[in-house]
């Protein structure tokens, strides 16, 4: 049985604002490049797997970079969300499209 001293208690140090943000932020750094090599393993499947791993990919990113707005009540924030997911659901179709055409040369 593990048991702590009460020296711990006392001795142990808060993480100031300062520490908080710097470990927030190499977080989302790292969080970042591992995305970015796990697009670009899914990427490297052979054939039609590849284009669609990147197609996914891209849409994940396209939805990851929406940008955060604050609304005044929920019916707004619903009509902007809706709003912005029709604005994406455009671009990856087209870009899905052309997946399509290239997997079967058209």
């Amino acid at each position: 049985m593990v048991s702590a001293s009460s020296d711990d208690a006392v001795t142990s140090d808060c993480i100031t604002k300062e520490q908080l943000m710097y470990l927030k932020n190499r977080w989302s750094c790292t969080r970042d490049q591992m995305h970015l090599w796990l697009w670009k393993l899914d990427s490297s499947l052979p054939g039609f797997l590849g284009q669609i791993s990147d197609w996914l990919c891209h849409a994940e990113e396209q939805i990851r970079a929406m940008p955060c707005d604050e609304y005044d009540s929920p019916s707004n924030a619903v009509n902007g969300i809706q709003q912005q997911l029709a604005d994406i659901s455009v671009k990856l179709a087209a870009c899905f499209i052309n997946c399509l055409c290239t997997f079967f040369r058209l």
